[in-house]
């Protein structure tokens, strides 16, 4: 029992160093940020959030985007075992001349993606809402 339980302890402090891992503590946090709807308003509001989007993108990618029109931004898919997160971004009619940007990534590796996919959909609403700039 106590080779499991110092096995379990190193495992979880190599992971605890590992870029890939969101800590307990934070995971909470990032969540909430996460659920934070990311809409704009048809003309220069979209405009400027959807050209906020594609420059976030390329700044943070390390795929190439493969997909990029007025509705949809999109990046190659994860190699395979790569820790590089897909992403893709979808401009989505909400009614009334409103639109939904919808952020979803992906990777291909059992460890997560680096960065973590919760912090990554959180940078890409404060940037594309314009609370932060890159």
């Amino acid at each position: 029992m106590t080779k499991r339980l110092a096995a379990f302890v190193c495992l979880l402090a190599m992971l605890s160093a590992c870029d890939m891992v969101v800590m307990p503590w934070n995971r909470s946090s990032l969540k909430e940020g996460a659920r934070r709807p990311l809409s704009c308003e048809a003309g220069a509001d979209c405009d400027k959030k959807w050209s906020r989007a594609l420059e976030w993108l390329r700044n943070r990618s390390p795929l190439a985007i493969v997909t990029h029109t007025d509705s949809e931004i999109k990046t190659a898919k994860s190699p395979f075992a790569s820790p590089d997160p897909a992403i893709s971004i979808r401009k989505i009619p909400a009614g009334n001349n409103l639109y939904t940007i919808d952020f979803s990534a992906e990777c291909d590796n059992v460890l997560g993606c680096t960065p973590p996919v919760l912090e990554l959909k959180n940078s890409f609403i404060d940037y594309v809402g314009g609370v932060k700039r890159m």
